[in-house]
């Protein structure tokens, strides 16, 4: 009688599966509950996607135009460090809340890797500024970054901003890199803060 009870069904199940494919339906519900990991996973990405339709968990608008997003960081080291969501290679990334430069996006996916201050194959132009003076110099990242200045002045105590002819003055309160501390040779020594923000803010190099 088992026997008779089990083909029925069996036959019931193939025949409503013809119909109406229900094993594409079955089959997520079934791998999720094998891999809770794969599913607190998808659940969380899915959210992010219902509500905002990517992985950031906010837009940067300036002038009523997107030119950023807001992304969640995941951890990192001191010369690299990720974050949660596709962000365009070449992009400025900033700490929304301290107001500081940390990097730029060298690797875009899922998972974006940005490139900070401290890494030694970083190159960038930046602005000294002083009380009454302003110069253009480079900045070489490293565990301790180093400002080279063409002219024969002394900036110990300047402050460090990125010079980029884009945002010099939308984004010119976030652009603040660190503060010159003392020279040594021929160039001078920048203290950058080191600590890593939950979040950032990540700008697109173009309007």
């Amino acid at each position: 009688m088992r026997r008779v009870v089990f083909f029925f069904l069996f036959a019931s199940f193939f025949l409503v599966e013809k119909a109406y494919h229900i094993s594409s339906f079955v089959r997520p519900v079934f791998v999720s509950l094998t891999s809770p990991l794969k599913s607190v996973r998808v659940l969380v990405f899915e959210r992010f996607f219902m509500v905002r339709g990517h992985t950031s968990p906010g837009d940067v608008i300036l002038g009523g135009k997107e030119i950023g997003n807001v992304f969640f960081v995941t951890g990192g080291t001191l010369e690299r460090f990720y974050i949660l969501g596709k962000a365009e290679r070449g992009a400025l990334v900033f700490d929304p809340d301290g107001k500081r430069f940390l990097g730029i996006v060298v690797e875009s996916g899922d998972l974006s890797t940005v490139k900070t201050i401290f890494s030694d194959d970083i190159f960038l132009y930046v602005k000294l500024r002083g009380d009454t003076q302003e110069v253009v110099a480079t900045l070489r990242g490293g565990r301790v970054p180093k400002v080279s200045v063409v002219e024969n002045i002394d900036v110990t105590g300047w402050k460090v901003f990125l010079e980029d002819s884009t945002w010099n003055k939308a984004l010119e309160e976030y652009l603040y890199v660190g503060d010159i501390v003392r020279k040594v040779i021929d160039h001078y020594l920048v203290d950058v803060k080191r600590d890593l923000p939950k979040r950032v803010m990540v700008v697109r190099r173009s309007p």
